[in-house]
C-alpha cells in the first residue's frame, strides 16, 4: 500500500509550470487556475509521493479507488482526462508519463513548500542534501510516517479480514416522558458530548424566529438565547462541554456564536457561516470542525473542514463523492482525536466513517439503510450508537471489533423527527412535527385546496385528467406503501396496496392506463389497471431523476460513480434504448422541443441548451435553497420551487426569458416539498408543521 495523501504540512507543490495547492486543490500556471475533481486530485498526488516508481493499473485500483475491481475504461477516461487538466499554453511538455503494458509515472521533477519555511525537492528517498541537521530531521519524519502508513494498512487488513457477526434484535419497552411542553415548535437539538445539556431550536407559538433552550437534562432547568430578527439554531459543543457553538441567521445573513452554558458572558462572534444545516465541535479553543456546504461549488454538497479560529484559515478534512449529498460531522472523541463523519448518499443510506483530525487515515465503518442523524460515544465500550427512525432501533457499534454489539427495538415508540441516545437505555427525541400532504393551487387564485390527508406518510403525487395520484410511502417496515387517486375536490377514486417498494411513481399523462415506478437502478412501466409489470428498463447506475418527457419517452439522470458525474439520458421508447445527452452535471431537465432543453445544473444554475449547435446559455441563478428544489415544466412555463417560493419561467420568447414569483409559503407552519404543474394550476406536496414536544425515551 503506496501513500496517497500530502501531509498537512506541505503547502505548495511546484512541477513544471505548474504549482499545486493541496488543500484548497487548485493548480495554477500563472495564468490559468483550475480546481480539480477529487479522483483527478487524488491521482496527480499518488503520482507526485510515489514519482520513483511505476503506479500499475493494480496499484490504482488498490490505493486510489479502494475496490477490489474497476473497469479499464474507467481508469483510461481518468488519466485522459488528468492529461488534459494538466496542459496549458504554458505547460506544453509531459507531465505524466505512460509505460507501455506497465502503467505510469510522475515526469517531472516536483519541489515540495512546507509551511515551516522548508523548501524540499524529492528525490528518491524524498530528501534534499543540504545540512545533517535537516536530513536527520526528515529521516525521522520520514520513518515517523512509514511506521504510521505501515500501522494504519496492517490495522486496515486486519479490520478488513474481520467477519462482522449479525447481532439479532431484541424488543425492549421504553417509556416516553416529556422533558419541555411550551406551546410551539422544536425543530433542531445537540448533546452535550458529557450528556448533560442539550441545546435546541424553539419557535414558540405566535412568533416569527426561534430561539435557543438550553436544558440541563439533571435539574430540568432552562435558559434561553432569543434575537428580535433572526432564527436560532445550534450547531456543536466544544470538547469539555463547557461552551455552545449556534448560528443566527435571517434571510440576509449567517453568523456562527460562541456563548457559555451558563450564560454567564455575552455571546462572541466566531465567524460568518452558510444558511445550511450544520454541525461542529471547537477544539482547545482554537480549532472549530464543522461540515461546510458548497463543495466543488455545489451548494447542497458539504465536506467536513478544520478552521483556525485565530487565522480564519481553514483546510479540507474529506472529499466527499460528487455524487452524494456530502459529508456530516456527526462526533468528536476526544480521547482519541477521532472524528465520526457520515456521508449521505442519493439512495438516503448513510456510509459511517472514522478519521484523524487531518482527514489521512480515514476508515469506513459500515453503511447504514436510512439517515443517520446523530451518534453518541461511550467511553468504557469504545462504541457508537445511533438511532434509526425508520425501524425504531438504537444501534450499538463496537469501534474496537468493528462490529454491532446491540440492535435494540424501541417498543412503544412514536414517529420523531430527531434522535440522540444518552445510552442504549435512554434516547432524547422530538416527536414528529410534519404531516405530508397534498395540495392544488389554482393559477386564476391564491387559495389551495388540500386533496390528501396522508400524516405521517411520505408522498409523491402526479396528475392525469381531473384527478391526483400520490404514493403513499409508509414508514413503518412491516406495512406495504400505496397508491391513491383522489379528485381536484377530495374524493377518494382508488386506493391499492403495492407489492414493490418504489420510491416514486408517476402516471402516464398522454397514456391513461399507464404508470412508472422508480426503483434505485430500474424504472418499471405498469399498467395502473392491475400494477402488472409491462416493461423493465435496467439502468447501469444509481437513479437520481425520472419523468416523462415529450411523446411518452422517459428522461432520467443517473449518478456515475466510477467518473463522479451526473449523467442524463432519454429512454427512447420506440428504440428501446437510452441515449446520453450532451448535458453535463444537471440534476433535473426536461425538453422544450425536440432540440431545446431546459436543466438545473448541481451548482444551482438553470441553463437552456440547443442540441443542435451545443449552445448553452445561462437563464438564471436560482439563488438560495429553503428547504428542495423541485421544477416541472409546461407549455413553455417552468415552475421551480426552493421550498418556500414558487417561480415561473416564461420560456415563449427565448430572447426574452422573463420569471416571477407566483407563490409562497410561511416556512415556519409550511415546507414545499415537490411541486407539478398542469394545465390550469399546481400540485404540491407539502409539509405541514404542527407543534411538537422534546422527550426522553426510557427502557423498562
Amino acid at each position: 500500500m503506496k501513500e496517497v495523501n500530502f501531509p498537512r504540512s506541505v503547502k505548495e507543490v511546484k512541477f513544471g509550470a505548474w504549482s499545486l495547492n493541496p488543500k484548497l486543490q487548485i493548480i495554477s500556471d500563472g495564468e490559468v487556475e483550475r480546481e480539480l475533481e477529487p479522483l483527478l486530485f487524488k491521482i496527480l498526488s499518488y503520482l507526485i509521493i510515489n514519482k520513483d516508481e511505476i503506479i500499475t493499473r493494480q496499484d490504482l485500483i488498490d490505493d486510489v479507488w479502494c475496490q477490489h475491481y474497476v473497469d479499464d475504461n474507467a481508469i483510461n477516461r481518468a488519466m485522459s482526462e488528468l492529461r488534459k487538466v494538466l496542459k496549458s499554453d504554458i505547460q506544453r511538455g509531459l507531465v505524466v508519463k505512460t509505460h507501455y503494458r506497465k502503467g505510469y509515472s510522475f515526469f517531472l521533477e516536483p519541489e515540495v513548500i512546507y509551511y515551516e519555511e522548508k523548501n524540499l525537492e524529492l528525490t528518491s528517498n524524498q530528501t534534499v542534501q543540504r545540512t545533517t541537521k535537516k536530513k536527520t530531521a526528515l529521516l525521522i519524519y520520514a520513518i515517523a510516517v512509514f511506521i504510521m502508513g505501515f500501522g494504519f494498512y496492517i490495522y486496515s487488513s486486519l479490520a478488513s479480514k474481520i467477519k462482522v457477526e449479525e447481532v439479532n434484535t431484541v424488543d425492549k419497552n421504553f417509556n416516553e416522558e416529556t422533558l419541555s411542553w411550551m406551546e410551539g415548535i422544536y425543530s433542531e437539538f445537540i448533546l452535550s458530548p458529557d450528556n448533560q445539556h442539550a441545546a435546541i431550536a424553539f419557535t414558540q407559538a405566535g412568533s416569527q424566529y426561534s430561539s435557543l433552550l438550553i436544558k440541563s437534562l439533571d435539574s430540568g432547568k432552562e435558559k434561553k438565547i432569543t434575537s428580535t430578527d433572526n432564527n436560532l439554531y445550534p450547531v456543536g459543543w466544544n470538547s469539555s462541554a463547557a461552551k455552545l457553538i449556534y448560528k443566527s441567521e435571517n434571510k440576509d445573513n449567517c453568523k456562527f456564536w460562541e456563548v457559555d452554558v451558563n450564560l454567564s458572558r455575552e455571546s462572541k462572534y466566531l465567524f460568518d457561516c452558510q444558511m445550511r444545516y450544520a454541525l461542529g465541535t471547537i477544539i482547545d479553543d482554537s480549532a472549530f470542525i464543522y461540515s461546510k456546504y458548497g463543495y466543488r461549488k455545489k451548494s447542497e454538497l458539504s465536506a467536513i473542514v478544520n478552521r483556525n479560529l485565530k487565522t480564519g484559515d481553514e483546510f479540507q478534512i474529506t472529499s466527499p463523492s460528487l455524487n452524494s449529498f456530502g459529508d456530516k460531522f456527526l462526533y468528536y472523541i476526544k480521547s482519541k482525536n477521532l472524528i465520526i463523519f457520515g456521508r449521505l448518499k442519493s439512495n438516503n443510506s448513510t456510509e459511517l466513517f472514522m478519521t484523524d483530525l487531518e482527514g489521512r487515515n480515514q476508515v469506513k465503518l459500515l453503511t447504514h439503510k436510512g439517515r443517520i442523524w446523530s451518534v453518541n460515544y461511550d467511553v468504557f465500550k469504545n462504541s457508537i450508537l445511533w438511532y434509526g427512525h425508520k425501524e425504531n432501533v438504537i444501534y450499538e457499534f463496537s469501534l474496537s471489533s468493528k462490529r454491532f454489539i446491540k440492535k435494540i427495538h424501541v417498543k412503544g415508540a412514536s414517529s420523531y423527527s430527531m434522535t440522540s441516545p444518552i445510552s442504549n437505555s435512554e434516547v432524547i427525541a422530538l416527536t414528529y412535527p410534519y404531516y405530508n400532504n397534498v395540495y392544488y393551487l389554482d393559477f386564476t387564485g391564491e387559495d389551495k385546496t388540500q386533496l390528501s390527508n396522508s400524516g405521517r406518510y411520505n408522498i409523491s403525487s402526479s396528475y392525469i385528467g381531473e384527478s391526483v395520484t400520490y404514493l403513499k410511502r409508509n414508514n413503518s417496515s412491516n406495512k406495504q406503501n400505496s397508491v391513491e387517486e383522489v379528485s381536484f375536490s377530495g374524493e377518494l377514486i382508488r386506493s391499492k396496496p403495492l407489492s414493490s417498494d418504489y420510491k416514486k411513481v408517476k402516471r402516464n399523462s398522454n397514456v391513461n392506463d399507464e404508470m412508472l415506478g422508480v426503483k434505485n437502478s430500474q424504472v418499471h412501466i405498469l399498467n395502473y389497471s392491475s400494477f402488472s409489470i409491462e416493461k423493465i428498463i435496467e439502468i447501469k447506475g444509481e437513479l437520481h431523476y425520472v419523468d416523462y418527457l415529450d411523446e411518452s419517452n422517459i428522461g432520467y439522470i443517473l449518478n456515475d460513480e466510477i467518473e463522479n458525474k451526473k449523467l442524463s439520458y432519454i429512454y427512447s421508447r420506440n428504440l428501446s434504448k437510452s441515449i446520453l445527452l450532451p448535458i453535463s452535471d444537471a440534476v433535473w431537465f426536461d425538453q422544450l422541443s425536440s432540440t431545446k432543453f431546459v436543466f438545473l445544473s448541481n451548482v444551482d444554475k438553470l441553463f437552456l441548451f440547443d442540441t443542435s449547435n451545443g449552445i448553452k446559455e445561462l437563464v438564471d441563478d436560482v439563488g438560495k435553497i429553503f428547504y428542495k428544489q423541485s421544477l416541472s415544466l409546461i407549455n413553455n412555463s417552468l415552475y421551480y420551487s426552493d421550498g418556500v417560493n414558487v417561480k415561473r419561467y416564461n420560456f415563449e420568447d427565448l430572447g426574452n426569458i422573463t420569471k416571477e414569483v407566483i407563490y409562497e409559503v410561511d416556512n415556519s407552519k409550511t415546507l414545499i416539498s415537490r411541486i407539478e404543474a398542469t394545465e390550469t394550476g399546481l400540485l404540491m406536496d407539502m409539509l405541514d408543521i404542527e407543534k411538537n414536544e422534546l422527550v426522553k425515551l426510557v427502557k423498562n
